[in-house]
């Protein structure tokens, strides 16, 4: 089964809420793959034996802990939240069915661990959820670099997997310029960013806190970079920033209007039972620029 899974507690962000839409409507209807959102009232579901004090942790804990252990259990595809989902995610799952998985490195150095794939049970995962376990235990901060670490103690474990420089695929922005780069910068910022494979796109917790101020209309609507990728996530490629740009918006009023004047029209004929010849109606749309 080709399952995604997110882990998410506390109040839920706007942005937040989009990018689970898309990543919904990229499931189509959960064919191409399942969504399993994992949260505090829901992670007794995938981790039965959850530890006593888990909940005692801060969020970002519990998920370190939660991505682990469920995907050590389960494999799949594990994603921050805070990231597009840009297409069916196929690609991606094509490597889980070749080979153990995948990984990012973040500014193209460090292994990412909030987005990846993998089978179940692979030598690295087994090995990264002793380490975490471990630290759980002891209680210890979880620093973050167990990849990094075990890659320079088992780099065997790694060699089915295939790893990604971020920069040139999913993670091209580095996390301290994502506000800058996807929210402050102009709308054709977003050209620096498309890369050839980015079945998904990273981002940061600050582009989140920066639009939770507008409305979803307003993000969704919005003349930033990020729109870009927010439009072509939903299968809405070519505008100038929303769905609906001003010339796309005229078009689509000025056909609704056409439609409207036509039915009022047969509408009148058929009721005065009006014999009437054929007629040609010249429909000026190319005055509409699209």
């Amino acid at each position: 089964m080709r399952n995604v899974f997110l882990y998410w507690v506390g109040a839920e962000f706007k942005l937040i809420k989009i990018l689970r839409d898309i990543l919904y409507l990229n499931s189509n209807n959960q064919r191409n793959y399942v969504v399993n959102i994992v949260n505090d009232k829901t992670i007794v579901l995938y981790i039965p034996n959850l530890p006593n004090d888990f909940f005692k942790l801060n969020p970002t804990r519990q998920a370190a802990y939660a991505r682990v252990n469920i995907m050590c259990n389960y494999g799949g595809i594990w994603l921050d939240s805070d990231t597009i989902v840009m297409d069916d995610l196929n690609r991606l799952f094509e490597i889980l069915e070749q080979k153990d998985g995948f990984l990012i490195r973040e500014n193209n150095e460090s292994l990412y661990s909030g987005v990846f794939g993998s089978r179940a049970n692979t030598p690295l995962l087994l090995e990264w959820f002793d380490r975490v376990h471990s630290q759980f235990l002891s209680n210890s901060e979880f620093d973050g670099t167990e990849l990094e670490r075990i890659q320079e103690e088992f780099p065997q474990y790694y060699d089915k997997y295939t790893i990604y420089n971020g920069l040139d695929t999913m993670y091209p922005v580095p996390r301290r310029e994502c506000l800058e780069e996807y929210v402050q910068k102009p709308y054709t910022n977003y050209k620096k960013y498309i890369r050839k494979f980015q079945p998904l796109i990273i981002l940061s917790s600050s582009v989140r806190r920066a639009l939770e101020s507008q409305s979803e209309f307003e993000i969704l609507y919005g003349k930033r970079p990020i729109n870009y990728f927010l439009n072509r996530s939903m299968g809405i490629e070519g505008f100038s920033s929303a769905p609906f740009s001003t010339n796309n918006l005229s078009l689509f009023l000025y056909s609704l209007f056409l439609i409207a004047l036509l039915c009022t029209v047969f509408t009148y004929v058929y009721r005065k039972k009006i014999v009437l010849p054929t007629i040609f109606i010249s429909l000026p749309l190319s005055k509409l620029s699209r």
